[in-house]
This record gives structure tokens, sequence and C-alpha cells, in this order.
């Protein structure tokens, strides 16, 4: 059974200027690669809660088009884009 439950909003800027949305949502299943030349745990699809990072397209609102990894928790979601955003994200409980 999937879920795609949206737990936070925020807002980031891309190049330091556009301001973009993004959401955190919560889902029960990590997915797999689907490569057959993976070993099974990197390819298949595990059950289990976790949560993604969906950033809303540039040019299309609404649309979320880009997602992270999953990460095991709301906390290590945040950190972990943070990082790779470089800049602290501006959230709001959904």
């Amino acid at each position: 059974m999937k879920t795609n439950k949206t737990v936070l909003e925020g807002t980031w800027k891309y190049d330091n200027a556009k301001l973009c949305n993004l959401r955190i949502v919560k889902e029960n299943t990590i997915y797999g690669t689907g490569d057959y030349e993976d070993p099974p745990e990197i390819r298949e699809d595990i059950e289990l809660e976790c949560y993604y990072v969906e950033y809303e397209s540039m040019v299309e609102k609404n649309r979320y088009c880009t997602r992270s990894q999953a990460y095991m928790s709301v906390a290590d979601a945040i950190k972990g884009e943070e990082v790779i955003l470089n800049q602290k994200i501006d959230f709001r409980s959904k």
C-alpha cells in the first residue's frame, strides 16, 4: 500500500536569488534501482517507512518533478538536503 503524505513544506533559494518550493513526504517504500546488475538489496524495493524531499518545478507551479534519496527521519531529510543545497531551508508545518 503506497502512502504519500506531505509532512512539511518549505522554500529555498536557487542561485541564491529565486525562491523555490519543496516538500517532505512520508512514504512506506524505499525504491530500489531496478537494475538487474545491482545486488538484490539495492535493486529491489523495500517496504519501510521513510521520507523523501520533493522539489517543485521552477517553470510549472504545483509540479514536483525532482526527488531526493530516501531518508529514515524528517530530521535526516532536512539535514541531508541542507548540506546538498548548502543553505538553510525555510520550513513550515503542513
